[in-house]
């Protein structure tokens, strides 16, 4: 985990969960298609 003071501004950091954000919404969709075509 990173240390707070290895985070160079609060714009950095919310560059960062922005990222992140958009990662988790692409995963989700994942699955949904996973549960959908294969009844998982």
């Amino acid at each position: 985990m990173q240390r707070v003071r290895d985070i160079a501004s609060p714009k950095a950091l919310k560059s960062k969960l922005d990222k992140r954000q958009t990662a988790m919404e692409a995963l989700a969709e994942d699955m949904e298609d996973l549960i959908e075509t294969y009844g998982l």
